[in-house]
């Protein structure tokens, strides 16, 4: 037998889900009760995984990966590529991403900065660009 609200099998004997405690006698539950439950379980399995160490290990990898914007030889730049390194290296360990959206997000934020801080540094771009595809391969690399 199955809970009509979370799904999990159980006992025929049993009155009550013991994982949701949705009574399972012949009363009927409301569509509205059981997406409700529904919504809470994934946001906390979403919770979960923004947390899990995957995530907190590609924020690792993604801060160390950051640190190759050292080659603008500006330090205000370096310490920016790592802060979005971190956060772009944590959104693909949680979303999964591969080394194209990773390079795609990592070379969208960092466009400004190198233009507004090395403009004269002919290869900022360039070394954005990389920067997020190798974000993105270590952190695929890292499971």
């Amino acid at each position: 037998m199955f809970c009509v609200r979370c799904g999990r099998t159980m006992n025929r004997e049993e009155r009550r889900c013991p994982n949701c405690l949705a009574s399972l006698s012949n009363e009927r539950i409301a569509q509205g009760e059981v997406l409700d439950y529904q919504l809470r379980e994934l946001g906390s399995l979403t919770a979960e995984s923004m947390r899990g160490p995957r995530a907190l290990k590609g924020a690792r990898s993604g801060a160390l990966v950051g640190l190759f914007m050292i080659l603008s030889l500006s330090i205000p730049l370096t310490v920016i590529g790592v802060l979005v390194g971190a956060a772009v290296g944590w959104l693909v360990g949680w979303r999964h991403w591969g080394q194209t959206r990773s390079c795609l997000v990592y070379f969208a934020s960092m466009a400004g900065p190198v233009v507004a801080m090395a403009p004269l540094w002919p290869f900022g771009m360039l070394d954005a660009a990389l920067t997020g595809m190798f974000i993105g391969i270590v952190v695929q690399l890292s499971d």
